[in-house]
């Protein structure tokens, strides 16, 4: 059955399905928290002292997913927590894969065999992202809270690029920007294109925790610096438009105009819908008990009235590129090729 769905929805069609989302003006991206479970303990995030119990099963996700497949295909961040710590993180992958367009981001330190992440890539995996802020392992594994945590990285890295299965499975060094590694994003970005993996970059938000004291402090042009550099670099992935609004974000403590709720959605661990991930307290409802349609509804007002201008996150800022007619055309080689 499994089989039959997906060779009924091809790449091309759930392609044809994502423009069609974009032109009803439904959601394009989902970020969806899978678990809240993490064994590292960053410091600019303290998911990690959650506990959760009752998360969604595979065949919750499964329902949720057919639910969400109403508005078209979609672009489903796997997030956290840490979602490997999930066994069952291929079946997610899987159902979620029937309709839409799944990626996971990960610390890397739970793909410590080919046999777990080839097991995502048969299941539909479009892409990985790999957490790493630093050049440096030492201090990396200090702000990440967990001795050899550069190391095994690097090791994920290298074992998802060996073991796709399809050619555009997307592998990604996912970099934080904060005040201490901006002269190392260049050696990242070389280092990335050695490895032979893609380079993307999101300044950070002290939204998760309310420190804000590793928020970058450099006021020369952090935008101008990162537009060069992608011009120089071919592996560096990030939007232009979404690189080029980072001063604003870093000089005005914010940026306005967040699309949350209406160009892209969160999903929690329980199944609750929030416009996104850090406004989870103020979900509108749960995919167990409610109609998409009247989710969407309930978000479309709760946008309106949207005044949070904290963060310019890579689900913020990407998916909000793609409403930027620059930001569209920079974005269109991509999504053909993906």
């Amino acid at each position: 059955m499994l089989a039959e769905t997906i060779k009924e929805k091809t790449p091309f069609h759930k392609k044809l399905r994502l423009v069609s989302a974009y032109v009803k003006k439904n959601p394009v991206w989902l970020s969806w928290q899978v678990t809240y479970w993490c064994n590292y303990h960053c410091d600019f995030c303290d998911y990690w002292a959650e506990r959760p119990k009752g998360e969604a099963t595979v065949e919750e996700i499964a329902i949720a997913s057919k639910e969400i497949s109403k508005l078209g295909s979609i672009m489903i961040s796997m997030a956290g927590g840490e979602p490997f710590i999930r066994k069952d993180l291929h079946e997610i992958t899987s159902v979620l894969a029937e309709d839409h367009f799944p990626f996971v981001t990960t610390h890397g330190g739970f793909i410590r065999d080919e046999k777990r992440i080839r097991q995502l890539w048969e299941s539909g995996l479009w892409g990985v992202s790999v957490s790493i802020d630093s050049i440096y392992p030492e201090k990396h594994d200090l702000h990440r809270g967990k001795k050899g945590a550069w190391d095994q990285a690097i090791k994920a890295i290298k074992m998802a690029l060996e073991t796709r299965t399809r050619d555009f499975q997307r592998v990604n060094w996912q970099c934080v920007l904060k005040d201490d590694n901006l002269d190392e994003i260049e050696p990242m970005i070389e280092m990335a294109g050695e490895l032979g993996c893609y380079f993307m970059v999101q300044p950070l938000s002290g939204l998760k925790n309310g420190d804000w004291s590793h928020k970058v402090s450099y006021h020369g042009g952090v935008s101008e610096h990162l537009l060069q550099l992608r011009k120089k670099h071919r592996n560096f992935f990030s939007n232009p438009y979404f690189l080029s609004r980072f001063n604003e974000f870093i000089e005005n403590d914010g940026l306005g105009g967040c699309m949350a709720g209406k160009a892209f959605l969160n999903i929690d661990n329980f199944l609750n819908v929030s416009r996104c991930v850090e406004t989870r307290a103020e979900s509108i409802g749960n995919l167990k008990t409610d109609r998409i349609e009247l989710l969407m509804e309930r978000l479309h007002r709760q946008q309106e009235e949207n005044t949070c201008i904290k963060c310019w996150y890579n689900c913020r800022g990407e998916t909000e590129s793609l409403y930027n007619l620059k930001g569209l055309v920079s974005k269109l080689p991509a999504l053909y090729h993906q």
